[in-house]
């Protein structure tokens, strides 16, 4: 199998400059798997890689709303898509129990101390706010949506701003 790590480089970035000693969770959604990344006391503590993108979000869509895959994703990326779906609730459910149980058990066997304090989430299935609030109803914490245009004020000229997503 294979390991996305080119999420280690936003990683840095949401770690540096922090002063916090809590532990913390970047999501990284693509089209077909997440990469998480565990950091705790400023530090990259392990890498994963879940079975949960964007695809099954746009599969489950497509059942709950009877249409083809290809329409069911341009409703989500525009989205047109009503605010509960049986299918993609599930979905986005049974990737939060995954998520919840790696944490589980990275903490029994002491790779992480603390229970995650924060959560951020990047990639293209972040634009999925079924998910986003799925994971702050699973983990009791809010969902930061990485910026890293405000984060790291980059000027973005106003002719192409509205075209540009975080």
């Amino acid at each position: 199998s294979v390991m996305d790590c080119s999420a280690t480089a936003l990683a840095a970035q949401v770690i540096r400059g922090k002063k916090a000693s809590g532990c913390g969770v970047i999501l990284d959604v693509g089209r077909n798997s997440t990469t998480v990344i565990f950091y705790e006391n400023e530090s990259v503590i392990q890498i994963r890689s879940l079975a949960f993108g964007g695809r099954h979000v746009t599969q489950a869509l497509a059942q709950d709303l009877s249409v083809t895959f290809d329409e069911a994703e341009t409703l989500k990326v525009n989205g047109d898509y009503p605010e509960t779906c049986a299918g993609t609730g599930k979905t986005c459910s049974v990737f939060c129990a995954d998520l919840k149980n790696t944490i589980e058990f990275m903490r029994i066997n002491g790779l992480l101390l603390n229970e995650p304090e924060t959560i951020t989430i990047t990639g293209g299935g972040s634009l999925f706010v079924p998910l986003r609030k799925e994971l702050e109803t699973c983990f009791s914490s809010p969902v930061a949506v990485l910026d890293l245009i405000r984060l790291k004020q980059v000027e973005i000229p106003e002719s192409i701003s509205n075209l540009v997503q975080p």
